[in-house]
């Protein structure tokens, strides 16, 4: 019975498995035989977005906007240089400088501006513009919006010539509020990368800087201590006269306090000062402390700081890393990316291909259209080869079957773009979800058929016994084997 349910067994799993091989083979045929059926209405995908959606999320729009804040740093910069050189002229007048008409009106145009793409914002991102990814920069742009809203009702408030008396408190504050408006020129780094990941590099290591000033800090001053008894120690045990007139006046000038020692071990340590003129009283008390001094500079100079800029390097990169996924998002949204989307949105329609998750790709079609202009554009612009292309489709391709999704093939395309995700690593992951995908199957099918098998045996158990048999085993007895096995019966 156990022979003749395990022949079964293996026939009928040998024959699913060839059947399931026939028709994964068929699949795979029809998928690189089949011809590319692009749609020339694919194009409009990108008119679906409104007009002033896709100008105010372009980039050409960030870069006029950089240009103007770049001019309106420039018109502050001719303002305040006028406003100098008039003060340096009137000494003692409590008037304040006069303003120029040029600036005056350039800056009502730059305020306009301002206002009109903080309401063009708020009118394309709408709840986005509070809770996306990029808030902090909208309440930052909304602030200085204010800001120069406030400057600009108080400029029309106040006379002109300037204020005296009790408000010279108050217009020496309106001043400085108006100097916040130069935190504008930061939103230019946003524009540029390399410029936006040193400024993330240095908001990111602010907290390191905070611990190494402490732990700089606190060497310093144990080390000041240090010198100070000596020199104590030096005037205690060497009378007056024999002391130098340039050496005491060096001692009150950097050593006269626990204060001005910090400082100037600072100074030595930091190219403030030249260092030799700073130990000579310490060379006086004697060479040994002199020697001690020099261990405090080697130290410093060639140990702390250069962990400390290797500390500094390390957060560096590890924001450079984080701002990698920035790119990536903003690849996503370049032009080319969306004419290449575009352009093969409509070459495989998923409900056709009894799919899910939107259009799809084949090799075939890549291949078709790879000497195409949206192509070439995108390949350009992700600087990859069209071989890299195609390697990066078949690492998609985890089941085999020829086709991906484009969104998947796209996305693959700018993540090798990044420096933290080489191609040898997506073809091991890739690798690794193939095998993972094919064992699961493997492991389903055996399931199935071990369900199979486990039904045969339970009706060859309760089948009646055709002797008359009783009893558990009877009814294995008079299983029919020649309808499993014909040699059984041998």
């Amino acid at each position: 019975v156990l022979g003749g349910a395990e022949h079964y067994t293996s026939t009928g799993v040998l024959s699913d498995m060839m059947a399931a091989s026939a028709s994964q083979n068929h699949e795979k045929q029809k998928a690189k035989t089949q011809k590319p059926k692009l749609k020339k209405s694919s194009s409009k995908l990108l008119e679906d977005e409104p007009l002033l959606n896709r100008i105010i999320k372009s980039q050409q729009f960030d870069l006029v906007c950089g240009f103007v804040i770049a001019c309106n740093a420039a018109t502050m910069g001719l303002q305040t240089n006028n406003a100098m050189t008039w003060r340096l002229n009137n000494m003692g007048s409590l008037e304040d400088p006069p303003t120029s008409e040029f600036v005056r009106i350039s800056g009502y145009f730059y305020m306009t501006f301002y206002m009109i793409e903080l309401l063009l914002k708020l009118i394309v991102f709408r709840r986005d513009f509070f809770f996306s990814d990029m808030w902090k920069w909208n309440l930052f742009d909304s602030l200085l919006v204010l800001v120069g809203v406030y400057d600009i009702v108080v400029d029309s408030l106040t006379p002109e010539g300037g204020s005296g008396g009790t408000d010279v408190s108050w217009m020496r504050l309106l001043r400085l509020l108006k100097m916040t408006k130069l935190l504008r020129v930061v939103r230019v780094m946003r524009i540029f990368r390399v410029l936006r990941m040193m400024m993330n590099s240095i908001i990111g290591s602010m907290m390191t800087l905070m611990w190494s000033i402490l732990m700089l800090s606190m060497m310093m001053y144990v080390f000041s201590l240090c010198f100070l008894q000596i020199i104590v120690g030096y005037l205690s045990d060497t009378a007056p006269a024999d002391i130098g007139k340039e050496t005491l006046e060096a001692i009150k000038m950097y050593w006269g306090n626990v204060y001005q020692s910090i400082i100037t071990l600072y100074y030595a340590v930091t190219g403030g000062a030249d260092w030799e003129p700073l130990a000579q009283p310490v060379r006086e008390a004697g060479e040994v402390y002199y020697l001690l001094f020099l261990f405090y500079i080697a130290f410093t100079a060639f140990a702390v700081l250069n962990v400390l800029t290797g500390l500094y390097v390390d957060t560096a990169t590890k924001i450079s890393e984080a701002d990698d996924e920035c790119v990536g998002e903003e690849l996503n949204s370049r032009k080319e990316t969306k004419d290449m989307r575009a352009f093969f949105a409509g070459a495989e329609d998923a409900q056709e291909d009894g799919l899910q998750g939107g259009p799809t790709l084949t090799m075939s079609e890549f291949n078709a259209n790879v000497d195409a202009d949206p192509v070439k554009a995108f390949c350009r612009m992700a600087e990859l080869a069209p071989e890299d292309c195609r390697r990066i489709f078949q690492m998609l391709d985890f089941d085999s079957s020829g086709t991906v999704s484009l969104e998947e093939f796209i996305g693959g395309c700018l993540h090798s773009k990044s420096a933290s995700a080489a191609l040898d690593m997506i073809a091991l992951l890739s690798e690794t979800k193939r095998t993972y995908l094919e064992h699961r199957v493997f492991m389903e099918f055996v399931e199935q058929q071990f369900k199979v098998v486990q039904d045969k045996i339970e009706d060859v158990t309760v089948a009646p016994n055709t002797r008359g048999r009783s009893g558990p085993m009877a009814g294995v007895q008079s299983c029919p084997m020649r309808a499993i096995d014909p040699s059984a019966a041998t």
